[in-house]
């Protein structure tokens, strides 16, 4: 059975939860993570397998025309494989369903990895927030209008 794209639920936190704190600066709680279930202005999404096992995730929120991306990641062992795209493919989806003509983020300015993957989907960078991460490292806010 091939990987698939669905709705995250309460049953898909804890594994989240892991790869979230492993792979992201910055690492939403539990508790954070759970309050984004609830939110109708949020659209969250895992990729699992045929075990049901959470492959990588993505949540955006949505402010009236525009997408907020609060987080997107792979778990490490499943990096390079594509999943990353097939998730920004399904996330581009969802956005256009909703009526949502912009995308933006923000990046560890260092993470080329990420900055690779949004440019290959119309990302541009629109500037710089000093010591967003931490206090200490610098992120690029990229836009897809």
């Amino acid at each position: 059975m091939e990987n698939k794209i669905i709705n995250a639920n309460i049953s898909h936190l804890l594994e989240i939860e892991e790869i979230e704190s492993k792979e992201i600066l910055m690492p939403w709680s539990y508790n954070s993570l759970k309050d984004l279930l609830s939110n109708d202005n949020i659209v969250f999404r895992v990729m699992i397998d045929s075990s049901s096992r959470v492959i990588g995730y993505y949540s955006f929120a949505q402010i009236l025309d525009e997408g907020h991306i609060n987080n997107i990641a792979v778990r490490s062992l499943d990096q390079s494989k594509g999943f990353g795209t097939k998730l920004m493919e399904d996330m581009i989806n969802q956005a256009s369903k909703r009526g949502i003509n912009a995308l933006t983020l923000e990046v560890e300015i260092e993470n080329i990895k990420a900055i690779n993957l949004y440019k290959k989907f119309n990302f541009t960078n629109e500037g710089i927030r000093k010591k967003y991460y931490k206090n200490t490292k610098d992120a690029m806010i990229m836009w897809r209008r």
